[in-house]
């Protein structure tokens, strides 16, 4: 898909039950994004690194973001910049390649549905930051929740499952509290 800068009006409507694809999105503080309950599927970033800017308003309408570099072969760190997401998954090219998570305002990043990280690696844009995942957090065996043992030092709190089908799941050494309210499934990854 084509990089989608919105400016002013609306892209989307409530009752859109279909999927879309962009190579990157960027809303305006005049744009209004109604994403479709399905998938939307980001491919690429623009200009300044973002796969996902958003300055202006954007509706998840309970639909998951996917950010996937993996089908075209684009190897790329990228930044996304939203405090509210639904479902959100990360499929990137290489396992060390990274998404930074950045909040448009405040220091929280939320996610209301499951956080799954299918290849790459979860980043913060500030080490304060306080995440909190209310879905399931799923890591496969090319991802990892983290970079380093010393890669956070906010708070992180997990309310769904933590389920490691493999890859790393990072504590931080850095600071911060981590909770797992409902627990953690190891199958075949590793906890540092």
């Amino acid at each position: 898909g084509d990089d989608v800068l919105l400016t002013k009006g609306t892209l989307g409507r409530t009752s859109n039950t279909a999927t879309c694809s962009f190579g990157s999105l960027t809303i305006a503080a005049d744009g209004i994004f109604i994403a479709p309950s399905g998938t939307t599927t980001i491919t690429g970033e623009n200009g300044s690194g973002y796969a996902w800017h958003n300055n202006g308003t954007y509706t998840h309408n309970n639909g998951k973001v996917l950010i996937d570099y993996d089908t075209a072969d684009t190897s790329l760190d990228t930044t996304v910049q939203e405090n509210i997401w639904n479902d959100f998954e990360i499929k990137l090219d290489s396992a060390s390649d990274y998404v930074v998570f950045k909040d448009n305002s405040g220091s929280v990043v939320t996610f209301l549905g499951d956080l799954t990280i299918t290849k790459g690696q979860f980043d913060d844009h500030s080490n304060g930051d306080e995440y909190i995942i209310h879905g399931q957090t799923i890591v496969e065996t090319d991802g990892d929740f983290g970079r380093t043992t010393a890669w956070h030092s906010g708070d992180i709190t997990h309310h769904g499952l933590v389920t490691l089908n493999g890859g790393t799941y990072y504590r931080s050494s850095a600071g911060g509290t981590v909770k797992m309210n409902s627990g953690i499934r190891n199958i075949g990854g590793s906890v540092l």
